[in-house]
C-alpha cells in the first residue's frame, strides 16, 4: 500500500513537471507568450527532472521492490540474517552488495543439491548395513564385464559365498547378531580381494565377486583365501567367541555361454555342490556338469 501510494504521488508529479513545460514551449511556440530565456531554461530543467522521476517511476523502484521480496524469501529459507543496512550508502551500492548476496545463497543452495543428489545415487547402488555394492548395481556391472570380456576376449570370473548356518544365528541370536556376522564378513572379504575386483551383497547372506582378467585357477586361489580368512576369525556373541565359516562356489567365463545369467547359474551350482560337500569348501566346475571341491596341497 505505501509503494502504490508513493508509485501515485510520483506519477502526479512528473505529470506536474511534463505539463508545465509542455505549456510554456506550446506557448513560445504559437506566440501566446513572449519569448524567454528564463522561462525556456525553467522549461529544460522540468522536463529534465520529468525524465528522471519517469526513470525512478518505471525502472529503478519496482527493481527495488522486486529485490526485497527476493531477498526477504531468501531470508525465510537461509536462517542467517543479512548485515545490517548501513545509512547513507549508495543505492546502486546497495543493489549490487544484495546480488553478490543472492548468488552466493544460489550457489550454496545448488551445491547442497549436487551433494544430496550424489548422496542419492550412491544409496541406491550400495548396501546399507554393508556398504558393498547392492543386486541393482550387480546387474549392472556384470553387464558391463561380460561385454568387454567378449569383446576383448579376456578372461571373467565369479565367486558366490554364503555364511554356514547364517539362519541360526538370526533364530537363536536375532537378527542385529545376524547383521554384525554379514559386516564382519564383508569386511574380511574386502581385505582378501584385489582394488579392482568388484564385491556385492547378492542377496541375504550370499556375497558376490566379480574378477576381471581372472582366470578360474586364480578365482579358486581368490575364493580359498577369502575362505581361509574367515575361518581365522571369531566372532564374540553373547560373551562366547564363535567361528565363522562360509561356503565359496567359483566360475569363469566360457566359450559356449551366451548370456550373463549363464555365468552366475555356474558359480551358483559350485556354491550348492560345496554346501552338499559338508560346508566350508570352495568348488569349482571339472568339466560339464561336474563339480570338485578344492583341496590345499
Amino acid at each position: 500500500m505505501i509503494l502504490r501510494r508513493r508509485l501515485w504521488s510520483v506519477f502526479v508529479l512528473f505529470i506536474c513537471l511534463v505539463l508545465i513545460p509542455a505549456y510554456l514551449f506550446a506557448g513560445q511556440a504559437i506566440g501566446l507568450s513572449p519569448k524567454n530565456v528564463t522561462r525556456v531554461l525553467i522549461a529544460a530543467v522540468m522536463a529534465a527532472a520529468a525524465t528522471i522521476l519517469l526513470a525512478e517511476m518505471v525502472f529503478i523502484t519496482p527493481l527495488r521492490h522486486r529485490l526485497r521480496r527476493l531477498s526477504d524469501l531468501l531470508r525465510t529459507m537461509d536462517p542467517t540474517p543479512p548485515p545490517p543496512r548501513v545509512r547513507g550508502t549508495d543505492d546502486l551500492e546497495d543493489i549490487r552488495q544484495e546480488l553478490r548476496r543472492m548468488m552466493r545463497r544460489f550457489d550454496e543452495t545448488r551445491g547442497d543439491l549436487a551433494v544430496r543428489r550424489i548422496r542419492a545415487e550412491v544409496d541406491s547402488r550400495t548396501d546399507a548395513l554393508t556398504g558393498l555394492y547392492n543386486r541393482r548395481s550387480f546387474d549392472r556391472f556384470l553387464l558391463e564385464e561380460w561385454d568387454t570380456a567378449k569383446r576383448a576376449r579376456m578372461p571373467v570370473a565369479m565367486l558366490i559365498l554364503d555364511v554356514d548356518r547364517f539362519k541360526n544365528y538370526n533364530d537363536t541370536f536375532g537378527h542385529p547378531v545376524g547383521n554384525q556376522v554379514l559386516e564382519r564378513l564383508s569386511t574380511l572379504i574386502k581385505e582378501s580381494v584385489r582394488a579392482t575386483d568388484l564385491l556385492f551383497r547378492y542377496a541375504g547372506d550370499e556375497f558376490a565377486v566379480l574378477l576381471p582378467k581372472t582366470g578360474l585357477e586364480q578365482a579358486v586361489m581368490v575364493a580359498e583365501k577369502i575362505r581361509q580368512r574367515v575361518n581365522e576369525q571369531q566372532l564374540e556373541i553373547e560373551g562366547s567367541p564363535r567361528q565363522l565359516s562360509v561356503s565359496i562356489g567359483a566360475a569363469e567365463l566360457l566359450a559356449e555361454m551366451r548370456a550373463p545369467e549363464d555365468l552366475v547359474q555356474l558359480a551358483d551350482r559350485a556354491l550348492y555342490y560345496s554346501k552338499e560337500a559338508g560346508r566350508n569348501v570352495v568348488s569349482y566346475p571339472y568339466g560339464r556338469g561336474v563339480f570338485r571341491v578344492y583341496k590345499p596341497e
